[in-house]
């Protein structure tokens, strides 16, 4: 009867491989063979019973590529690629990467879906021709046959690492800002409903033509908010010592930004625990 084997250099890959088809397909029972002569660590099943199971089998290869092999891929196209030598950077870099694999349809990688779904194809193709397979014979042939996707991916990463690293020194600027400046009322109220509105502590609405005079006159526009976002720009205008938000998730983009700018200042609540629910517009 042929027998389905794959070979594997480290217990690491081995064990992971098995763990993550095995959560896929729980019916594929695997066991772990040390040829001590080899030195290596062997998998194998009866080939007519994964014929069907291919795509768990190949989606244990993606796993174990993806957590084990992905990174030190990525260290060597940042040097040799981009040419980067700062490890710190390098550092930083790395779990971008993961995040781009993991959502590859966003960017302009691969006609036809997600690299990963892409490559998973690939994988049970090489599974069904060769039968005996060396992972690391088939790493090193996955990279030689998408090195440029590869790279691709690692290029988007690192525009996302110096989005995020802007971001962070905006945040920290506005952070400087907040502190030196003198909180211009005691509290603010924040609701988060089908659209974000302020309200004084007794319950009355801000105005938008208020908000407007007061941004203005504080000219916080230079930190380049986005023109439709009009609650960060005025609660750095208030900069109140307390901000109350209400609201049933708190995912909205800019609520999140309110939440990291005041940080301490910041409570949140149910949007069922406002106080004053029959002034909201």
């Amino acid at each position: 009867m042929k027998r389905l084997v794959f070979i594997f250099r480290f217990k690491e890959e081995a064990n992971l491989f098995c763990r993550q088809v095995h959560h896929l397909e729980p019916s594929l029972s695997t066991k772990i063979y040390y040829r001590q002569k080899e030195k290596w660590y062997k998998v194998e099943w009866d080939s007519e019973k994964v014929s069907s199971q291919l795509s768990s089998i190949s989606a244990g290869f993606i796993k174990i590529f993806a957590d084990i092999r992905l990174p030190a891929i990525t260290r060597n196209i940042l040097k040799d690629e981009y040419h980067y030598t700062n490890q710190h950077e390098i550092a930083h870099i790395v779990p971008f990467v993961h995040s781009v694999w993991n959502h590859s349809e966003n960017y302009m990688l691969h006609e036809g879906g997600r690299l990963s779904t892409i490559l998973q194809r690939f994988i049970s193709q090489q599974i069904m021709k060769e039968r005996f397979m060396f992972y690391d014979e088939f790493v090193n042939h996955l990279i030689r046959k998408h090195y440029s996707f590869f790279v691709d991916i690692v290029g988007y990463a690192i525009d996302e690492w110096k989005r995020e690293e802007e971001y962070q020194d905006f945040v920290h600027n506005l952070r400087n800002y907040i502190k030196r400046k003198r909180p211009k009322c005691k509290k603010v109220l924040v609701v988060a409903d089908y659209q974000i509105q302020l309200f004084k502590p007794d319950g009355t609405r801000y105005l938008s033509g208020e908000l407007k005079t007061l941004q203005n006159s504080e000219n916080v526009y230079f930190f380049g908010f986005h023109p439709a976002d009009k609650t960060l720009p005025s609660l750095i205008s208030l900069v109140p010592e307390e901000i109350e938000i209400y609201a049933e998730h708190t995912e909205n983009p800019i609520i999140l930004s309110v939440m990291n700018l005041f940080q301490e200042r910041v409570n949140v609540y149910p949007l069922k625990k406002f106080p004053f629910a029959g002034k909201k517009a």
